[in-house]
């Protein structure tokens, strides 16, 4: 039955010009087909259904609509899921089929080969750049549970064969209940999740990550072309020291008239820094 296609701003309205596939939220309303309708158009709306406003809708760099995904969207949606919710879960696929689009994989390939099936392929994709910073442990997490659940969707309605998917490990989840009984669940696991650990490499306080040599650069370049002498200072200190915020906003006059040469580099100085009632370090 085919939708009336309203435009709405949505996901993929103000997307960058490099992105293939794109997120609309569209008008749904169910339509049927009319026996004594004429015209080249015999559909009128479907009274017996509702109709879904801000429906998820992916479609295809080529403009083509990805049909198994967005039935997956509707059926959520009619199935009383909240719009949000669908809407999160159908912007995962929409990366997972920029993926396939840039590899030019079918979603339904899976040969022999563990290694070649695009799920797999997309698993070590998500956990490449959850490693490299470019993605949060936690969203990687999501988007490959995201798309797992709507294969689930797609092998229970029969639009693929359970056949070289993936392997599920059964588990055994214990919980209690508000009034303290302790509930026991049977959930399957599959190989394919990705546990929500924190990547790889250097981290600071909080989970932050070191700037860039670029993005070093580029923020220097800034302070200075906007004459914020004082941060431009500090900043400049702290990346070529290593020294904290902290560090360096209790450097005094005193602190630079006390510095003396390194023994092994006569080029660089070094000056005392930390408190005065402890042992103190130098930078």
């Amino acid at each position: 039955m085919p939708p009336e296609r309203q435009h709405r701003r949505g996901v993929g309205a103000n997307c960058p010009l490099e992105r293939m596939a794109v997120l609309e939220r569209i008008h749904y309303q169910p339509m049927k087909l009319d026996p004594a309708g004429t015209g080249d158009l015999p559909w009128v709306e479907e009274d017996t259904q509702t109709a879904l406003p801000d429906c998820p809708q992916l479609f295809h760099q080529d403009g083509e609509p990805w049909m198994e995904a967005n039935a997956y969207a509707i059926n959520n949606l009619e199935y009383g899921r909240k719009t949000a919710t669908v809407l999160s879960a159908m912007n995962h696929l929409r990366d997972y089929a920029e993926f396939l689009e840039r590899e030019t994989l079918d979603w339904r390939h899976f040969p022999l080969k563990k290694k070649e099936r695009c799920l797999f392929r997309y698993r070590g994709h998500l956990i490449d750049r959850r490693d490299e910073g470019g993605l949060s442990p936690s969203t990687a997490t999501a988007r490959m549970s995201a798309v797992v659940q709507f294969y689930r969707w797609a092998l229970s309605v029969g639009l693929i064969e359970n056949r070289n998917l993936w392997k599920d490990t059964p588990r055994i989840v214990r919980c209690y209940s508000t009034e303290g009984l302790k509930r026991t669940f049977a959930v399957s696991s599959s190989e394919l999740s990705i546990p929500n650990r924190s990547r790889l490499g250097m981290t600071l306080e909080g989970g932050l990550l070191p700037l860039s040599d670029e993005s070093a650069h580029t923020l220097l370049g800034f302070l200075h072309q906007q004459e914020m002498s004082e941060l431009y200072w500090m900043f400049l200190i702290g990346f070529s020291t290593g020294a904290r915020s902290e560090t360096i906003r209790t450097l005094r006059i005193s602190t630079l008239e006390a510095a003396r040469p390194d023994p092994s580099n006569p080029n660089v100085m070094r000056v005392p820094v930390g408190p005065p009632h402890c042992s103190q370090d130098e930078v």
